[in-house]
């Protein structure tokens, strides 16, 4: 293999700016010390950040949607379900990661925000150690600095999310592929496609990445065909696990996520902003949101989750078709969110936080993003200029601007370009101190710095990425956070703010709260008034269904289940909430038939697949019961869910008292008593389980419906 030296990139050497020969800057003991205690700083402000949090903001202690789902599958993998029962929906590295450390070490909600605290300064030192190929050792300290004075990732490593992960995996990719540029050896070549192979488990779109770099490695390895083959096979070796799950799961070809198609969708189309938008018909929570696509698109596809992902792709490139000047004014809009988005976030919005008084030491990270892109392009220019090869840079900067215009802008889809966007920022702030802007690369820099910040005042001019125009999503997801933690009546307060702000839900979520906290006449006229303001919205129907059934006005909660089932068709917690009612009707083959149908959507709707369990345990037709089938799927339950031990063990005696086995029900039911004994908030449960245990010692099965 050849072995090539890095080329000359720049002219004017100083105690910054560095002229870089194939030997590299001699050693500075102090840089080095500077740079631990640059770590050290940061790693107690992030630690400090992370106590004030998780004191003050729910947003810590209770993760929403995307990092609720991360939550809820690691549990699954720590509890021992490696395979899921779909294909993976999102980059399967990080749940993962998450659930590896919750099954070996703690279940706390505060052992990844340690492991991201860590991930996030690992990122930092990662930083100094590449931009020590373009400045001397005490002027590569710029680098982790403008990293760790970033806003975004320093939040971002607070949250259940695949961020801090990602952006360490991109840095090292960097590293490795300036290192294979530089020189061309076996060891080089197996290491990049190493870190490439977890690249893409963390971010699926650098699958792509694979066959350009092959080529880029058949061209500077002298058209060497035996490392570029190496480099794929290596590379592919490594996604594979995401590959075998996914056919284990569901018998389809489908190498990492099944999310792109729907994800392309919700950026492509009428009415879309540049930012996250809702497809009519498929639910924004990420849990259902797949099942949801599916029966959207079934009668366009052969109803396989590959099938789904093409109807998604073919309906946003129709847009393009259909629409190219909106289509490309939508991806304009995209690249200006890029370049300039300081506020907007699909899941939290952390000015808003700081606003509120949650997140108090938000300014020990305080430069917007949107500051570094002027600087870091005008970096690049002057290097191309110089002559230094720029295709590893190229290469990750193109990947993540490319996902937000192609897709749709999000905080977290351009996080993974800013460790890259932060070590070129430091060399043209290196360039500034060494020139005091007093030739024309420093007064290029000033100027670059100056026109990024002032994207800002240009937003605030058109109207752009506007703070007050997030408040009631802000207020909304602030809510069910605080309902997550049971604050019920706190909830309640923010729902209220967010509906007289404009949110469209948080009116039907208000009632909800209401209802959950036994405020019945109120609930009931709040979801009335709200599904008769809102007829074509299947929540508030549905919702107001639940409050319907929860007051005993069963053939009222039975109409508006099936008037929100004709408006979103197959939607699986209104088929669920439809089986309670049909149950409560006497109508236990009807149950049974809609709480399946309810789990062939969503098989891991918990609701649905307790409520079967009882039906097959105890329904009031014999010819119904089927206690083996109830025992597996009680099995199931133990294995992938962290249900309340008395509650299973209640199910479970139901089963084995159905199934004859008197003495093991007494024996389940008698401990399920124990330890509902000793929760006085759960005495309404104690008393049904201390009614079923008489029966069982009476030598008498329970069988819903009976008294």
């Amino acid at each position: 293999m050849e072995s090539v030296s890095p080329p000359r990139v720049g002219s004017h050497p100083s105690d910054f700016y560095l002229v870089r020969v194939s030997e590299g800057p001699a050693p500075n003991p102090r840089a080095r010390v500077l740079l631990v205690a640059l770590l050290a700083l940061s790693g107690a402000l992030l630690a400090l950040r992370a106590a004030a949090q998780w004191q003050l903001d729910p947003f810590v202690r209770a993760p929403i949607n995307d990092a609720r789902v991360y939550w809820s599958w690691s549990s699954e993998i720590a509890h021992g379900k490696l395979v899921g029962d779909t294909p993976c929906f999102s980059a399967p590295l990080y749940p993962y990661l998450l659930g590896g450390l919750r099954a070996l070490c703690c279940d706390s909600l505060l052992a990844p925000i340690a492991l991201q605290i860590a991930l996030q300064l690992g990122t930092a030192a990662l930083l100094w150690h590449i931009a020590r190929r373009f400045l001397t050792e005490r002027g590569a300290l710029l680098a982790p600095l403008v990293w760790l004075l970033l806003a975004d990732p320093a939040y971002a490593s607070l949250r259940v999310l695949n961020t801090a992960l990602g952006a360490l995996l991109v840095a090292w990719l960097w590293e490795r592929l300036l290192a294979l540029q530089a020189e061309v050896r076996p060891r080089h070549v197996l290491g990049t496609a190493l870190v490439l192979g977890l690249n893409v488990l963390a971010n699926p779109v650098l699958l792509f990445a694979i066959p350009i770099i092959a080529f880029w490695l058949w061209r500077i390895a002298r058209r060497g065909l035996v490392p570029a083959a190496g480099f794929v096979l290596v590379a592919l070796a490594c996604v594979a696990p995401a590959t075998l799950h996914n056919w284990l799961a569901c018998h389809e070809f489908i190498p990492v996520s099944a999310q792109a198609g729907i994800t392309f969708a919700h950026g492509n189309a009428q009415g879309a902003d540049g930012t996250y938008h809702a497809v009519p018909g498929v639910s924004s929570d990420r849990v259902q949101q797949n099942f949801d696509a599916r029966e959207l698109v079934r009668g366009e596809s052969d109803g396989s989750w590959s099938g789904t992902d093409r109807a998604f792709l073919r309906r946003g490139l129709r847009f393009w078709a259909d629409e190219p000047g909106a289509a490309l004014a939508l991806a304009l809009r995209k690249a200006w969110w890029f370049v300039s988005g300081r506020h907007y976030g699909d899941i939290y919005i952390p000015a808003l936080e700081a606003q509120a008084g949650l997140d108090p030491w938000s300014p020990s990270a305080p430069l917007p993003a949107a500051w570094l892109m002027l600087p870091a392009l005008l970096v690049l220019v002057i290097a191309r200029r110089e002559g230094r090869r720029l295709f590893p840079e190229l290469l990750l900067l193109g990947a993540f601007f490319g996902t937000v215009v192609v897709f749709w802008y999000s905080p977290r889809y351009r996080l993974p370009a800013l460790p890259i966007l932060a070590v070129l920022t430091a060399q043209g702030l290196a360039l500034l101190l060494e020139s005091r802007a007093r030739d024309t690369r420093g007064a290029l820099v000033a100027l670059a710095l100056l026109g990024s910040a002032a994207t800002g005042t240009i937003n605030g001019w058109i109207g752009f990425d506007s703070l007050e125009g997030f408040r009631p999503a802000h207020e909304h997801s602030l809510a069910t956070a605080l309902a997550y933690e049971g604050r019920l009546e706190e909830a309640l307060a923010h729902e209220r703010r967010a509906a007289l702000a404009g949110d469209m839900d948080a009116s039907v979520a208000a009632g909800d709260l209401l209802r959950r906290l036994g405020r019945m006449p109120e609930a009931l006229l709040a979801l009335s008034e709200a599904a008769e303001a809102n007829p074509r919205s299947a929540f508030a129907r549905k919702s107001y269904a639940i409050a319907l059934a929860q007051s005993s006005e069963l053939e009222g909660a039975r109409g508006e289940f099936e008037a929100a089932l004709a408006l979103a068709p197959g939607d699986p917690e209104t088929l669920s909430g439809l089986g309670n009612v049909r149950m409560q009707l006497g109508d236990a083959r009807g149950a049974i038939e809609a709480q399946r149908a309810a789990l062939a959507r969503n098989p891991r709707l918990l609701p649905a697949r307790i409520a079967l369990g009882w039906l097959l345990a105890a329904s009031s037709e014999p010819a119904l019961r089927d206690p083996e089938a109830a025992l597996k799927l009680e099995d199931a339950l133990l294995r992938e869910h962290a249900l309340p031990e008395a509650s299973c063990l209640d199910l479970r005696a139901a089963t084995l008292a159905t199934a004859g086995r008197f003495a093991d029900a007494v024996e389940a039911a008698a401990q399920a008593e124990r330890l509902l004994a000793a929760d006085p908030a759960r005495a309404a449960e104690l008393a049904q389980v201390r009614g079923r245990l008489a029966l069982y010692r009476s030598g008498r099965a329970y069988v819903q419906g009976s008294r």
